[in-house]
């Protein structure tokens, strides 16, 4: 069977901020969102994976892990949005990463 290569974007979820903390794409209502993604690149030599997402806690704990800058941003993460949830989606283990870059 012949290697190949495919690079994948993953969705992570996103970051809205309020319209006086960035120039971004404006939605509806004043707020900014920011996609968060990460991209997995399959490769032969072995697989990496750029950027992890957002802490996990996000999901459960933002105030932990944001701090006093949820009064300027809401992270939107949801368990579906967890980079080893997407990695599974797309038949990736994350034992199989061998190169992460941040």
């Amino acid at each position: 069977m012949a290697a190949y290569m495919r690079l994948y974007v993953l969705d992570l979820g996103a970051i809205m901020l309020s319209p006086s903390c960035a120039m971004a794409a404006r939605r509806e209502g004043g707020e900014y969102r920011i996609p968060v993604s990460s991209f997995l690149l399959t490769h032969p030599a072995g697989n990496v994976l750029f950027d992890t997402g957002m802490d996990p806690l996000t999901i459960t704990q933002p105030a932990l892990v944001w701090g006093p800058l949820l009064s300027q941003l809401t992270p939107e993460m949801g368990q579906s949005d967890h980079i080893v949830r997407r990695l599974n989606e797309v038949g990736v283990r994350p034992s199989s990463i061998r190169y992460v870059v941040l």
